[in-house]
């Protein structure tokens, strides 16, 4: 996939997270949704590490649990590159150094979208007036 057809797979899928507040409300979505924050920046952590250390072993193993919790929060393009890196094992150091560079971009960005749209209420009601 070109990285003009990645663009169109949404950061955040809506869709994803109408679906999950209407099966366990929003108060417990909202809840669960900055334990994914949290975990994502973690993970964002462990990758960039992982890359830097070439321990290849722990960015699959890292990757893994991304490509799983990014789907289930809808960040999809995060999903979507997540997916690409775990099922490519036979990719050269390079092509491996650059999809990871590209995967921690794309974590990034959604990490400040799901930061901005799961943001306390009155500091939300704060930004955007």
């Amino acid at each position: 996939m070109t990285d003009i057809e990645l663009l169109t797979i949404p950061l955040l899928d809506e869709g994803t997270i109408q679906a999950m507040s209407d099966d366990v409300g929003s108060d417990i979505c909202w809840q669960l949704t900055h334990v994914f924050i949290r975990e994502l920046q973690q993970l964002l952590q462990k990758i960039r590490i992982a890359t830097e250390q070439q321990q290849t072993l722990d960015i699959i193993d890292a990757v893994h649990i991304l490509k799983n919790s990014a789907a289930l929060y809808g960040a999809s393009r995060l999903a979507f590159i997540s997916n690409e890196l775990h099922e490519a094992p036979l990719l050269t150091p390079t092509q491996r150094l650059q999809l990871t560079d590209n995967l921690i971009k794309i974590g990034h960005q959604t990490l400040l979208l799901y930061q901005d749209r799961f943001a306390e209420p009155a500091i939300r009601n704060n930004l955007h007036e």
